[in-house]
């Protein structure tokens, strides 16, 4: 039994690898995609901006869990918490790091 499922998870990884064509760093693999969907990533990249977060470990961890505590997404979770944040300073005055 144990050889019979080897050879199918050996059959199924080459099929893989016959249909993925790029290299995906986060799932290990991607399928091809389209020039249409490559064009439209690009409008939709050209309107974001990157923004970079690097917690520490037990902090990040933390704050996946409350994301996932609340039923949103990590980037939707910690966007609305900036916002909520930007609102407050707003009513109390506060712009560009100073208090008006």
């Amino acid at each position: 039994m144990f050889s019979v499922l080897t050879a199918k998870a050996r059959l199924y990884s080459a099929w893989n690898r016959a249909i993925m064509h790029t290299q995906n760093e986060k799932e290990g693999f991607a399928v091809a995609v389209s020039e249409k969907k490559k064009a439209s990533n690009a409008r939709y990249s050209e309107k974001c901006d990157i923004i970079y977060l690097k917690p520490i470990k037990a902090r990040g961890a933390a704050i996946r869990a409350a994301a996932a505590a609340s039923g949103q997404s990590l980037q939707g979770y910690i966007l609305q918490a900036v916002e909520e944040r930007m609102e407050r300073d707003a009513q109390k005055g506060v712009s560009d790091g100073q208090i008006e």
